[in-house]
């Protein structure tokens, strides 16, 4: 081992004061890159990756949900609204299957605003497609704000769909 470490140190004693400084700043910076690279990114890309399979679990989630409720009542028919005055008990009920915590006002115009809070993009995102493909009420308007903590703040106003 001292016959390695022995020209080793004969060189750095070699160097000036000067180039000792700079080859130690430069072997900091290399371990800083080496710590950045090989711990650092590669743990935020497995975060991120795990986000995103969180996310896909709960869209996951919420449709097979959806698929044993239909599984469970098959006498029951999914209703097709038609009318704007029944939006809102149809957008109600499946909000709150769905896990949603929505509040909902009818206006003028015949289209019923909702508003949510704290939702997940997975459930809301599969709560709207639901309405649309099983009740045929469509979402005329939709504002979607970032929470601090990656849940959804959203308003929104729903319709019967024009073509029935």
């Amino acid at each position: 081992m001292t016959a390695i470490l022995t020209p080793a140190r004969q060189w750095w004693d070699g160097r000036t004061r000067r180039e000792q400084a700079m080859l130690a700043v430069m072997v900091v910076i290399l371990l800083g890159l080496l710590l950045w690279l090989l711990v650092v990114r590669p743990a935020w890309s497995w975060r991120e990756s795990a986000a995103d399979r969180r996310v896909q679990a709960v869209s996951d989630r919420v449709r097979v949900e959806a698929g044993v409720r239909l599984l469970a009542s098959p006498g029951d028919t999914p209703v097709t609204v038609t009318s704007p005055a029944g939006i809102q008990p149809v957008v109600v009920q499946t909000a709150r299957d769905a896990g949603l915590e929505v509040t909902t006002a009818m206006d003028a115009t015949g289209t019923l605003g909702f508003r949510a809070a704290r939702v997940s993009s997975a459930a809301l995102f599969s709560w709207l497609a639901d309405l649309r493909a099983t009740h045929g009420i469509e979402t005329i308007r939709l504002a979607v704000v970032e929470n601090a903590d990656a849940t959804l703040a959203v308003e929104g106003a729903l319709a019967p769909a024009s073509g029935g």
